[in-house]
């Protein structure tokens, strides 16, 4: 993880620096195309975790909001940030297993133009989300991740934070783009002993890490 964290990091400086050597020709299109924009977008999630935790991929939904501030005066180049809540689910094995989040990602963007009116753009960065409710409901029973082991949760953090790179390309203020985002804390490392939700003495051992990959389409205004 962190050979790809600092692979992904250079490769992203030196897409910035090689900037440089665009034609004037180029760089004067580009300005135009400089200024601060918001985004609104909906989104198709699937959320998977590490460790074989949950078999099977979580999917579903994302509403969020972006703002990208221009840093540059010459370049398209941008840190974007916004707020977005998902919502995601699956069923496996008669179990139900149902996750929300709210995210805030802090982003460095750089626009590409490729022709009048259309503009691929290239972003990596980092993410930061809380972790509103995790469940998963079997025989009519439910178990909320975040509870105690003893009320049989899985004592999950209500606190992540991760890495994510992705591209969206531009068509006037129409935005399509893809993004894969993954943990770099824990969400669930539990290893002790105590007594389960049927008084049972036992051990639990839970480690894991949430990945997200997202489709998204939305209008830049």
């Amino acid at each position: 993880m962190k050979k790809l964290f600092i692979l992904a990091v250079v490769a992203f400086v030196g897409m910035t620096a090689s900037a440089q050597l665009i034609s004037s020709n180029t760089i004067t299109r580009q300005e135009t195309s400089s200024n601060n924009y918001s985004r609104y977008a909906v989104g198709y999630n699937s959320v998977s975790f590490s460790d074989d935790f949950i078999d099977e991929s979580l999917t579903g939904f994302s509403l969020e909001w972006n703002k990208g501030i221009s840093v540059s005066t010459t370049l398209p180049l941008f840190v974007e940030t916004g707020i977005g809540a998902s919502y995601s689910w699956t069923s496996k094995d008669e179990f139900d297993y149902r996750f929300a989040t709210i995210q805030v990602p802090l982003n460095l963007v750089y626009k590409y133009e490729l022709t009048d009116g259309v503009m691929i753009a290239p972003y990596a960065g980092l993410y930061f989300r809380g972790n509103l409710f995790g469940e998963h409901e079997y025989d009519g029973e439910t178990s909320n991740w975040f509870d105690d082991l003893e009320d049989g949760g899985w004592e999950a953090n209500r606190f992540s934070y991760g890495f994510q790179i992705g591209v969206g390309i531009e068509f006037n203020k129409l935005y399509l783009g893809i993004s894969y985002g993954t943990d770099l804390n824990k969400f669930i490392d539990v290893d002790e002993t105590g007594y389960d939700y049927y008084g049972d003495y036992v051990r639990y051992k839970y480690s894991t890490k949430a990945s997200t990959f997202t489709a998204k389409v939305g209008f830049n205004i």
